[in-house]
């Protein structure tokens, strides 16, 4: 667990970093039946707030355990924790920009520190893999839409501004993390005593899709590197379809590859 926490760790660095660099332009027992239904409804996408409410009260210690996805009262929470419908709001141009780079920041902050917690009850409790994986994966689809945001906001940056060299910084930073994301990704891929056949063929769906983007300014000896990665890990997996999409990872990685030269 300590590479995860490390890799966790980054994460962070890396949100503080974006909200720091782009702040100017931002103006197996059940939950309680009281704290379950004060927790955010999950039958609607979380906005931002409601992704703190959820964090403050998973982390005030009433509860008796973390919502699960097998857990017959918090499964559909979970499930609303990583549901992509969160951030519908990313691709809805009828918002400014740095609203919605407020917002991703803010829930994506806070699913960091989500993340935080089911880390440490993983510590106790190996049956929280799912969970770990799960929020894994979902971050990677974050990240990919808060890549695309950054595609919006640079053409509107002004090259005079004084800041404007320090902004671009951060969007490099930003994309180093993406690529640390994806490293992430692949190790826990070929943790094949933490997470089960089920969790890793769920990971290796959201990698593969999102690969493109996340690694969409990787210079060649990093790709290389990442096909080596890849391949150790595709050749200790014994799932046929992770074991698929690990090789149609490496494809595309060869193929963007080729696209460079």
């Amino acid at each position: 667990m300590s590479s995860y926490a490390d890799r966790l760790r980054y994460s962070a660095i890396l949100i503080a970093m974006w909200l720091t660099v782009f702040a100017p332009l931002i103006a197996a027992q059940t939950v309680p039946p009281n704290i379950q239904s004060a927790w955010p409804s999950h039958n609607r996408p979380w906005s931002d707030d409601e992704y703190q409410d959820f964090y403050q009260k998973i982390a005030t210690g009433n509860i008796i355990e973390l919502p699960r996805l097998a857990g017959l009262e918090t499964a559909q929470t979970f499930k609303r924790l990583v549901n992509p419908e969160n951030f519908y709001f990313t691709s809805d141009k009828a918002l400014p920009i740095g609203q919605r780079m407020s917002k991703a920041s803010k829930s994506f902050e806070t699913l960091n520190q989500v993340l935080k917690l089911y880390i440490a009850a993983y510590a106790k409790n190996i049956q929280y893999s799912t969970e770990l994986i799960r929020i894994q994966g979902f971050a990677i689809l974050v990240m990919e839409k808060q890549l695309a945001l950054l595609d919006e906001l640079i053409p509107k940056l002004d090259v005079n501004d004084p800041t404007y060299a320090i902004r671009i910084l951060g969007v490099a930073q930003t994309r180093l993390g993406a690529i640390q994301m994806v490293v992430g990704a692949i190790t826990s891929l070929g943790e094949r005593d933490t997470y089960s056949a089920e969790d890793r063929l769920h990971l290796s769906k959201l990698t593969v899709e999102s690969f493109p983007a996340l690694t969409k300014t990787t210079d060649p000896d990093v790709r290389n590197a990442l096909n080596i990665h890849i391949r150790r890990t595709m050749d200790t997996e014994i799932h046929s379809e992770t074991k698929a999409l690990l090789a149609k990872l490496q494809t595309t990685n060869t193929q963007l590859i080729l696209n460079q030269q």
